[in-house]
Parts: structure tokens; C-alpha cells; sequence
């Protein structure tokens, strides 16, 4: 490893959340102004990102505001970042959502995805039950049998518990 790829890495936050393109989000930014610091927080539809895994990665963030469009791109590694927060997910198939530059109204709204914590599966005593209600024929089209599967859900819970 040489000296700019240290660098590089020490940079780098941990905490940074899988933002992905058509993701609304929340950034709260850190502004200074003269000896007093506030924290702005901006709204808006991810519509690039760029140089995802280094310490310059970047995201282009728009909102529309009273009928006027905004856009600011951040530095994702920044010191002045305090929070990421995903506030929903929608379905895109472009990594590049300029196109929303030129629709105005019903044609800028993206098709949510409604996942469960962006991701994030938690398995609860509920689901075993169901899960064992299941068919036996339905399972076999698994390579694991019924059982296996029941007692790797119930290990999962016993984990997280």
C-alpha cells in the first residue's frame, strides 16, 4: 500500500449509508458561520453518483422547491456531512437520472420499492410459525430440507434476540 492509498483510506467514514440512485434522502450538513455553527438539513432525489468507492465519491442531490428546481452535489467523505438519512427507495434503470432535469409534475415521480428498513430482514417468532405451516412438497424444491431451514430461521432469532 503506498502513501496516497493510506491516505485515501484514512479518510473515509464508516457510517455511511448504501445510497443508490432514486434514493430520497435527508442530508444534514454542518454550516459555520463566523463562530457559530448550525446544521441544515436538505431533501431531495439522488440522481448520481460518482466515484462510489473513494474518498472523493460524490452525490448529486435534486429537489424542487416552489417551483424551482435545485440541485447540490456533496462529497460523501466530508467532514461538514453529519447524518445520511434514506427516506425512501424507488426503481430506476439508469445510473444517471438526468432526464429529470426536463419533466415537470407527475412525470418526475419515481415507482417506490417498499422494502423493510432498506434491506434489512428481521426474522420474528411469527415467521417460523408460518414458515412451518408450509407444505412439505413446497420446500422440496429447495436443496435443504424443511428442517434445516426451520432451525437456521430459529438460530437467526436467538442471534438478534
Amino acid at each position: 500500500m503506498n502513501a496516497l492509498d493510506y491516505l485515501d483510506k484514512k479518510q473515509l467514514k464508516d457510517e455511511i449509508p448504501a445510497i443508490k440512485v432514486g434514493d430520497t434522502v435527508s442530508i444534514s450538513q454542518k454550516i459555520v458561520e463566523g463562530s457559530k455553527e448550525r446544521i441544515q438539513k436538505f431533501e431531495g432525489v439522488v440522481i448520481k453518483i460518482s466515484r462510489r468507492n473513494s474518498s472523493s465519491a460524490r452525490i448529486i442531490v435534486r429537489k424542487i422547491a416552489n417551483g424551482v428546481a435545485m440541485e447540490k452535489s456533496w462529497m460523501i467523505h466530508s467532514p461538514l456531512i453529519v447524518k445520511i438519512d434514506i427516506l425512501r427507495r424507488a426503481k430506476t434503470r439508469r445510473a444517471y437520472l438526468s432526464y429529470l432535469r426536463n419533466v415537470t409534475g407527475k412525470a418526475t415521480k419515481l415507482k417506490e420499492i417498499k422494502t423493510p428498513d432498506f434491506g434489512v430482514l428481521k426474522f420474528d417468532k411469527s415467521f417460523i410459525e408460518e414458515f412451518k405451516k408450509i407444505k412439505a412438497s413446497e420446500v422440496s424444491r429447495f436443496k435443504t430440507t424443511k428442517e434445516e431451514v426451520v432451525e437456521a430461521t430459529e438460530d437467526v432469532v436467538k442471534q438478534e434476540a
